[in-house]
């Protein structure tokens, strides 16, 4: 196990600090839209709807909805995840590029793959 280091942990909050602007982005868009009164839709819906999702993004939402993911966790899932191919798309300023979003893209994942069994955790805990 690789140790950990301040400059890995820098390298990787600094990751991760890119990579949420861009998640937040379409939140923000569709926060800002005024919902219509007695409109029966909710915001998670339209915002999905106007995400125009692929095929594979489908299968791949269905999956994390599968293990326990709620919707708005699975639109965040693939919002990473193309997030993930446009960063990675980009063309390699420094050696060391590839493997620091690597390390903030899986830690981003690794927080939604928690959820799930955090939330069943406390369901189960004492209250």
């Amino acid at each position: 196990m690789e140790e950990i280091s301040r400059r890995r942990v820098l390298r990787s909050t600094a990751a991760v600090a890119a990579v949420t602007p861009l998640l937040a982005v379409p939140a923000a868009a569709t926060a800002s839209e005024p919902r219509k009164p007695g409109s029966s839709e909710s915001e998670s819906t339209t915002s999905r709807e106007n995400r125009d999702w692929t095929q594979e993004e489908l299968k791949d939402r269905a999956r994390v909805l599968e293990v326990g993911f709620t919707e708005d966790e699975a639109d965040a899932w693939l919002l990473v995840n193309r997030a993930a191919a446009k960063v990675l798309s980009l063309p390699e300023l420094h050696p060391s590029d590839r493997a620091d979003w690597a390390d903030a893209i899986h830690t981003l994942q690794n927080r939604l793959m928690l959820r799930p069994t955090y939330k069943k955790y406390r369901e189960l805990g004492p209250r």
